[in-house]
């Protein structure tokens, strides 16, 4: 648990200042608001974890909000222990498979199948509702007692990442017919970015007078590291994109404008980039998935780590 001990206090530092006239406690919707503002992966791990709690209760009969005034009267009486049962039993239903179940996998609606959980994540998850049970449900449950008392499956084998052809990339950029996405593919092929970096490139970022080529990628749309930092990287464009690039940059007379994406949400661009590679790839018949997670073999992280 020690690699989630930076998130914790980052959290609830946040959420300490939010202040609640009415109530010590935060409402669940004040709860998530801040970690969106703070940090979009952490909001994201939150939201997920809520989508899979409800989603056991659901599978279970029941509902997540009985449950929480279930295990609030019982903390309330000194019996701990109901909530740490609760715990148990939820990470032992999310190692486990349920083949009838489907998920949300994003925020635009697009669903899957349920994926069990491997042991980080459910520690991870573990971690969330305890933070989730102290500050919204007012069950206080410390990290020494969740690593004393709740346990873990056994870790399923997991297969190993299946790189990218080269013949499938070639087939891959062919069959991308607008000019724009092509060249986004061939700069993610390049320079290694994820997709989220990509779609947020504009024409500012990118340095042709140099040979090779640099993208800046500035530290706002890179990942953030388990410190909740981020910092500015350059990049290169091979020889073979240049030209193709360079026409594409002249078509843009202000150094503002986004290069990719025509949508200022990111999470809109990265949302139609997502949902135009997967019928991309299905169309061209690469439909294999990873047993372990229900994902496409050849998926858009695919492009970014083809070496």
């Amino acid at each position: 648990m020690a690699l989630v001990e930076p998130e914790q206090n980052h959290l609830l530092g946040d959420l300490s200042d939010l202040g609640n006239s009415e109530s010590e406690f935060f409402t669940e919707e004040e709860f998530l608001e801040n970690t969106r503002i703070k940090n979009k992966s952490t909001a994201q791990g939150y939201d997920a974890m809520l989508s899979n709690v409800r989603l056991f209760c659901l599978d279970s009969k029941t509902d997540f909000e009985t449950i929480l005034s279930s295990l609030k009267e019982q903390s309330d009486k000194g019996n701990k222990m109901a909530t740490i049962k609760f715990i148990q039993r939820w990470i032992n239903w999310m190692a486990e498979e349920h083949p009838h179940l489907r998920m949300r996998s994003n925020s635009f609606g697009h669903r899957r199948n349920f994926v069990p959980k491997d042991n980080p994540a459910l520690k991870g998850y573990a971690f969330k509702i305890r933070v989730y049970f102290e500050m919204v449900v007012g069950i206080l449950v410390t990290s020494k007692i969740l690593k004393k008392r709740i346990k873990y499956p056994e870790t399923k084998e997991r297969e190993s990442p299946i790189p990218l052809e080269r013949e499938q990339l070639r087939n891959i950029l062919e069959n991308i017919h607008d000019a724009k996405r092509q060249v986004l593919y061939r700069v993610i092929k390049d320079t290694a970015c994820r997709i989220s970096a990509g779609v947020q490139l504009r024409k500012k970022h990118f340095d042709m007078t140099k040979n090779p080529p640099e993208v800046t990628f500035p530290a706002h749309i890179m990942k953030k590291d388990t410190n909740g930092q981020s910092i500015e990287v350059t990049k290169y464009i091979i020889k073979e994109d240049e030209e193709i690039l360079s026409n594409l940059l002249d078509s843009y007379d202000n150094p503002e404008d986004l290069v990719f994406a025509t949508n200022e949400n990111p999470d809109q661009a990265i949302n139609n980039e997502e949902s135009f590679f997967r019928r991309l790839v299905k169309n061209l018949g690469y439909t294999r998935r990873y047993k372990h997670s229900d994902r496409l073999v050849v998926n858009i992280h695919s492009i970014k780590a083809f070496t």
